[in-house]
């Protein structure tokens, strides 16, 4: 609470009740005064005025009378003498006596201006006209006598006003004043928020009254004041926790709205309608999509962003009946066309009837994540794969060696010459292309030794490509682009031709029913490390890039992840044995490089092959080994496959050496202790029960060093990891093998023996 006088806005006005009560009260007597006066005043004027015209009227009709016989007789004398008696009178103004033609007889008139009363009247004479008389009394007379009254009235007036004001004051100011000064103390005291009760005592009840309801009042005051403070206090924490409430959500509000903005995951808000209407969508959503603005993806149905109209279904299905998806993966389409796969998390929005309103949810972008999933899915399958294919390429190189043995030992005893050595041929032929298979199953696995060198692509593919034109039909067009002629790789030579050849032979199979375009291109580009994250198994860096191209039948979408699985084929049956492409990918893999293939159906393929460009310079040619001759010492042959053990023994007693067989490591331990200095060259394969080739060459060179030692495999992974000078092994040779090979390295071993090597 505060007074008035605190507030600078209200300012108190300068005259007190008392001083207000007694100018009114003057000026009510003073105007009572004032209008009674003038109403004396106008009666009293009135008064005079019409006792003056009745006196003009009384003159004028003396005069009539009086003039009658002088007009008649024109008598000037008496005209004259009559009217300068009425002329003495001071209230006569004006006198004018004149005959019938108003000729004058007698005139006096009043030069003063002052207002006359005039009176005019015909004579008659025996009821003829003879003259005419004009009187005016002026008013001078009553109207000095009207101020006087007038000022004798507002004397009067002026002394009862005075004393009523001195008296009208101290009265007021007792009765009034004194009782208004102590109310306006207490109300001072309870804008200063003294609320307590006085004591003071007043002789008028009205007062008294006043003050008490004042007191009261107080009262009420002080105790709404306390509940005032109280909820002002509420009131103030209340807005200073809605203030904070305000804050935090607005700032959570902002913490979200950046949350959304920049989250990299896509957000959104649709209809639960069958299209799907976007309401809200986030800049990842729209980058996600390939769109360039918000306005572009907003306006477009989400059923359209479906590359399959069925999974929209199958999606709007599962929202329907159980209102959640939790990482349900969605195949969508971008803008351009593209697949996008992504993880879809969305929750359905009831309004308090149960019924729909909208649907919110994310979209996770997993589309290369999938792409490096079926990449790894891939490459472990073709890892197994590869695995499983070493160990039969392994198992079958010992039947193969056992074949190869017997065949040859078979022509070399019995059948030179005869009928028998064409079908013996027959057999031979027959197992080296089964060798040819087993090595194309083992280069796949990278599983066999291949002679690496720095080599050009260029010729060998100008050579193929020859080749080619030479065998395919003519309605075969082939386009041959060199764009990297002195580009080198580290490889096999005989790989590369392989590489060429199969993929030029499977896209001309492609078109030989319809023909077709061939291209072939060889180009050089530089993987950054995305691009070489991307396609997993290459390095980034230079790289020469290989690509066959033809405008065949293609390939279904189902077959694309099966087409370099060993003995997958869409051949028919008779045309391929299935290990081409899967051989493709065994020499890409060992080379350090990777193959893609673009394919549809109807549209043709593409195959791209990315191998690491080799700094460096070309290899020089392989020098071919002459054919060992006859052979003389003893061999200690030492294999767990008894065929293969047999037919060798065969076959090197015909060329001359003799042979001590051994069909485990242990029994040949036993042999070659009993005389070591008797052998010349130890054969062993590196594979065997209880005890392994490595272990039994160390044991036999414990006893003579000097030894010659021979290491024979069908399982290539092995041997290729085998250090020849550190093991004292003479050479390593890859079952199966023919006569001539097998003798070739026993030459060499027992050559390097007798020089020291």
């Amino acid at each position: 609470m505060t007074s008035m006088s605190s507030n600078p806005a209200a300012r108190p006005p300068r005259r007190s009740l008392s001083q207000a009560l007694t100018n009114r009260l003057i000026v009510t007597v003073a105007v009572t005064f004032l209008l009674a006066t003038m109403g004396n005043y106008y009666f009293f004027s009135h008064r005079s005025k019409t006792l003056h015209a009745a006196k003009a009227s009384e003159y004028l009709v003396y005069l009539r009378d009086s003039l009658a016989v002088p007009l008649w007789n024109i008598d000037k004398d008496w005209i004259e003498s009559i009217c300068d008696s009425f002329a003495k009178n001071e209230t006569v103004a004006l006198l004018r006596v004149s005959d019938e033609n108003d000729m004058p007889f007698f005139e006096i008139a009043s030069q003063n201006g002052a207002q006359l009363i005039r009176r005019t009247s015909e004579v008659y004479h025996q009821g003829r006209p003879i003259g005419r008389i004009e009187i005016g009394l002026t008013t001078q007379l009553y109207e000095r006598s009207n101020i006087q009254f007038l000022w004798a009235s507002i004397l009067t007036m002026v002394l009862v006003v005075t004393g009523m004001a001195f008296s009208t004051k101290m009265i007021l100011n007792r009765i009034i004043n004194k009782p208004l000064d102590q109310l306006m103390g207490r109300i001072d005291q309870i804008a200063s928020g003294q609320y307590g009760p006085t004591r003071e005592r007043f002789e008028h009840r009205e007062i008294f009254t006043i003050l008490d309801k004042f007191n009261a009042m107080a009262g009420e005051v002080k105790r709404r004041e306390h509940s005032l403070k109280t909820t002002n206090r509420r009131l103030a924490s209340e807005i200073a926790e809605r203030q904070a409430a305000e804050n935090a959500l607005r700032e959570s509000e902002q913490r979200y709205r950046q949350l959304v903005e920049d989250l990299p995951v896509g957000l959104f808000r649709v209809s639960p309608s069958e299209e799907g209407a976007f309401q809200m969508v986030n800049p990842a959503l729209v980058r996600m999509f390939g769109y360039a603005t918000k306005d572009q993806l907003v306006a477009r149905h989400v059923r359209d962003l479906y590359r399959y109209p069925e999974m929209r279904k199958h999606v709007m299905e599962m929202l329907r009946t159980e209102h959640s998806l939790q990482g349900f993966e969605v195949a969508f389409k971008q803008r351009n066309g593209a697949p996008l796969v992504g993880l879809v998390t969305a929750h359905v929005v009831m309004d308090a009837d149960g019924a729909p309103l909208h649907i919110d949810g994310i979209i996770e972008d997993v589309t290369e994540r999938k792409q490096l999933e079926s990449q790894i899915r891939q490459r472990q399958k073709m890892e197994a794969i590869g695995t499983l294919a070493g160990g039969i390429a392994h198992d079958f190189n010992n039947i193969l060696a056992s074949i190869f043995g017997f065949a040859e030992a078979a022509k070399m005893q019995y059948a030179k010459g005869g009928p028998i050595e064409a079908h013996l041929d027959e057999i031979l032929s027959g197992g080296l292309r089964a060798r040819s298979l087993i090595k194309q199953i083992l280069a796949f696995s990278r599983q066999t030794e291949v002679a690496k060198g720095a080599t050009a692509v260029a010729p060998i593919l100008k050579e193929t490509i020859k080749f080619l034109r030479a065998s395919l039909p003519s309605l075969i067009e082939i386009r041959l682009r060199v764009n990297a002629a002195d580009a080198l790789v580290w490889a096999d030579p005989t790989q590369i031709h392989q590489l060429l050849m199969n993929l030029c032979t499977n896209a001309a199979h492609a078109m030989k029913s319809r023909g077709g375009l061939l291209e072939v291109t060889l180009d050089e580009t530089i993987l950054d490390a995305d691009a070489a994250l991307r396609h997993g198994e290459i390095a980034s860096g230079p790289c020469i890039r290989l690509t066959v191209r033809d405008e065949g039948h293609g390939i279904r979408e189902e077959h694309i992840e099966r087409i370099f699985e060993p003995f997958f084929t869409t051949k028919e049956r008779g045309e391929g044995t299935g290990m081409g492409l899967a051989v493709i990918h065994g020499i890409v893999k060992d080379m350090g490089g990777v193959i893609d293939v673009d394919s549809h159906p109807d549209k043709g393929s593409t195959f791209q092959v990315l191998l690491p460009r080799h700094q460096g310079v070309l290899s020089p040619a392989e020098v071919v080994l002459p054919t060992p001759g006859k052979g003389r010492g003893v061999i200690l042959f030492v294999d767990d496959e008894k065929g293969f053990l047999a037919s060798g023994k065969e076959i090197l007693e015909q060329i001359g050496y003799e042979v001590v067989t051994a069909s485990d490591a242990r029994e040949a331990l036993t042999l070659f202790a009993a005389a070591p200095e008797r052998f010349d060259l130890v054969i062993t394969d590196l594979v065997m029960p209880r005890m392994t080739g490595l272990e039994l060459i160390q044991r036999l060179r414990k006893m003579r060093p000097d030894i010659a030692v021979i290491l024979c495999s069908g399982f290539s992974d092995d041997i290729m990891s085998i250090n020849k000078r550190s093991t004292g092994i003479a050479d390593v040779v890859m079952k199966p093998l023919l006569a001539g090979e097998l003798t070739g390295a026993i030459e060499r071993a027992l050559n390097r023996r007798q020089a020291g090597e």
